[in-house]
């Protein structure tokens, strides 16, 4: 692709993305010549990434807000009395045009300021109103704000005379981009600079540059020529006091569509989506080579590939959410054993991705792309340089040569948000340039998983992408919270709940006992699950999880199988199904409505649901554990004697109600307590199952 060069590099651009983007070369090419290398990856989510993203929650090198959804309003829902900015306008005070030292000033002009706003530095302004003060006489202009490409600290590549337009948004405002995000100047003497022209399209680099580039001085371009835009960047804040802090809730790069420029007067910009799509879906394939048959929407299924797939969290989420999974890649063979456990008929390519990459005998096209890439290397904590450090890099920058050999109509990427920290900024921002160099449009946020469901307060960052001609799909809403509408949060106690006592991975008698404190397993796991465990305990504090519980607060159903060893670590590895079905029933949707699909509501996968819940009858007498402490434990969902239906009784209650006698008022035998218990018809709901002491 000879016309993605950098052009027009200024001095203020960052260089470091500069030089990461060459490294990301130089490794490409050494990798292709040695792809038959092994690359080791070492574990993902260790203790120490999760103790730096928690400090980084509350630290000020973060770029992203992590403030949780129930910390901050509902969208469209202001805390104040009106619009924080761009308040309405009154009809009379309206100015169709303003003569400004001999510049018409008009709705629809491009004009140049004289210094630079925000940290994009927006140079200039395409006007979209003109008011008079009416008590000062003071007059405003309100515009769209644009600032050169080079000025996005590497997220486009640089082009000379290539602008981008900047929205900041309000979550909570009601309003759309159109108006709330349009910057408001006084026109004072000196606030203009000069008029510009500009054009505006949807059509790819180089269509409608001026014709004088590389014929005249760079200066010369910048200072007289055409600007182009072709790219929106989008910054959505929770609230306007966020706005001002900078801190922004979400971040969007989208390539502009023919919708887009419905409203402009010179239709002849306007490029088919449709045939930027094609192009980029088929054009540049191999002619000499077979054709690719296209596997979208096979047999009412859209297809999806899971690159770095570990256990198959990813792919579980994927098929339970309607998508037929085609291509799975993993090189580490404990994680391909569960996986092929669970999809015995997806081809399973156990190879380094660099292998994939790298066959041209492997030609896989799919709707969806999912990248689950190593994280370690982007810790903050990370400061002595590795043996893997080059492998997680080239593992990460292998994201774009995926997306250019899938060639997928949408992406996700699910990543630590560690990387998200100012020491990594010039890494992920040429991450995103990567797929934006391919004119891919992408959306990122990190999402506190516990509002798709997960009984965890686990935070990802989470990306969408999505090919040439595609429009780019906005973050599934919240299925779960504190607010009215959505389900309750799922919490440690029912997760648990769901694990019938038939299932492996699951034996409570045979943990160690601990005597550590207390928890309230009536909400969400606090700390998160990592390949170690996390530090994470039962609730009652008297054993760790077991492997079932483990996979299940993980999101997993109690059916899915893994292999051993090293099960902790596949589990902790993996991105909770439970969130990726929230995720991809999002996107199944979306791209039924956009493909005039009918909706349909996937059918439940043979191996990949939940097995039924401990069953509902009277004990019997194999289901009583004796044991000697003289502390009520509760042991999870084993089998035990049940004897209460409330469900905010804990062990202890329950345990003295046993061996109280509602007769006489007076202790009864623990044992006739408990053969009278056996023989009662057992009528009421299933309660929590408890273990008894009788000693």
């Amino acid at each position: 692709m000879d016309n993605r060069i950098v052009e027009g590099i200024d001095d203020d651009a960052p260089a470091a993305v500069e030089e990461i983007i060459q490294r990301r070369e130089e490794m490409r090419r050494v990798r292709k010549r040695s792809a038959a290398e092994v690359i080791t990856i070492p574990d993902d989510d260790s203790d120490e990434i999760i103790a730096v993203e928690q400090e980084l929650e509350h630290g000020k090198d973060i770029l992203i807000d992590l403030t949780s959804d129930d910390e901050e309003p509902l969208q469209g829902r202001r805390t104040d009395s009106g619009p924080a900015r761009n308040r309405p306008i009154a009809p009379r005070q309206i100015l169709s045009d303003y003569n400004h030292k001999g510049l018409l000033l008009k709705e629809g002009i491009m004009i140049e300021l004289p210094e630079r706003i925000g940290q994009y530095k927006i140079q200039f302004l395409r006007i979209q109103a003109i008011f008079c003060d009416e008590i000062t006489g003071r007059v405003y202009i309100r515009g769209f704000g644009y600032t050169r490409t080079k000025h996005l600290r590497g997220l486009l590549i640089k082009k000379l005379n290539e602008v981008c337009r900047v929205d900041e948004i309000d979550e909570d405002d009601p309003r759309p981009a159109e108006d709330q995000a349009l910057l408001e100047i006084e026109v004072t003497p000196d606030s203009i600079l000069m008029q510009r022209h500009l054009t505006i399209t949807n059509a790819e680099f180089p269509a409608f540059r001026s014709p004088r580039i590389s014929k005249v001085p760079d200066e010369d371009i910048e200072e007289q020529d055409v600007l182009v835009c072709r790219w929106t960047f989008t910054l959505s804040y929770r609230n306007s006091r966020l706005r001002k802090l900078g801190k922004a809730h979400g971040y969007s790069l989208a390539h502009l569509l023919e919708s887009d420029l419905t409203k402009l007067k010179k239709q002849r910009f306007r490029c088919s989506d449709s045939m930027r799509f094609d192009a980029w879906r088929e054009g540049s394939l191999d002619p000499t080579k077979t054709p690719v048959q296209w596997s979208q929407y096979q047999g009412e299924h859209y297809t999806a590939v899971d690159a770095f797939s570990g256990a198959g969290g990813c792919s579980c989420g994927q098929a339970r959410a309607g998508f037929k999974v085609i291509t799975a890649i993993d090189h580490w063979q404990h994680a391909c054993r569960s996986y092929q456990s669970n999809f015995p008929a997806v081809p399973m390519r156990h190879m380094d991705i660099a292998d994939f990459i790298y066959d041209d005998d492997l030609i896989v096209r799919a709707d969806v792309l999912h990248l689950s890439p190593p994280c370690q290397f982007w810790s903050p904590a990370h400061t002595v340089e590795g043996r893997n450090d080059e492998a997680n890099i080239f593992a990460l920058f292998s994201c774009q040569q995926m997306i250019d050999k899938i060639r997928p109509r949408l992406f996700t990427l699910e990543q630590t948000f560690g990387i998200l920290h100012g020491r990594f900024e010039n890494y992920f921002n040429a991450l995103v340039q990567g797929f934006t160099s391919q004119g891919y449009s992408v959306r990122w946020t990190v999402v506190p998983l516990a509002s798709w469901g997960l009984p965890q307060t686990r935070k990802r960052l989470i990306m969408i992408g999505a090919c040439p001609g595609e429009k780019l799909p906005p973050f599934p809403k919240p299925t779960h919270g504190d607010r009215e509408g959505l389900k309750p949060f799922v919490t440690v106690r029912q997760a648990l709940a769901k694990i019938n006592r038939a299932v492996d991975l699951h034996n409570p008698r045979a943990m160690t006992r601990l005597r550590r404190p207390s928890w309230d397993g009536d909400r969400p796991l606090h700390r998160t699950i990592t390949c170690s465990g996390g530090q994470n305990y039962h609730y009652k504090g008297h054993r760790d999880f077991t492997l079932r519980e483990y996979a299940c607060l993980q999101g997993f159903p109690t059916a899915y199988k893994f292999a051993e060893p090293c099960v902790k670590k596949q589990i902790g590895n993996a991105f909770p199904p439970v969130c990726v079905k929230v995720l991809y029933d999002h996107l199944r949707q979306w791209l039924e409505k956009n493909d005039g699909k009918a909706p349909r509501v996937p059918a439940m996968i043979p191996g990949l649901e939940d097995l039924p819940a401990p069953a509902l009858g009277r004990p019997a007498v194999q289901d009583i554990i004796l044991i000697d402490d003289v502390e009520m434990v509760d042991i999870g969902a084993s089998p035990v004697v049940c004897i209460s239906d409330s469900s905010d009784s804990d062990s202890e209650t329950i345990g003295r109600s046993m061996f109280e006698s509602k007769s006489r008022k007076r202790r009864a035998s623990p044992r006739r307590m408990l053969m009278a218990a056996l023989e009662r018809p057992f009528e009421r709901a299933r309660p929590r199952p408890v273990a008894i002491d009788l000693t």
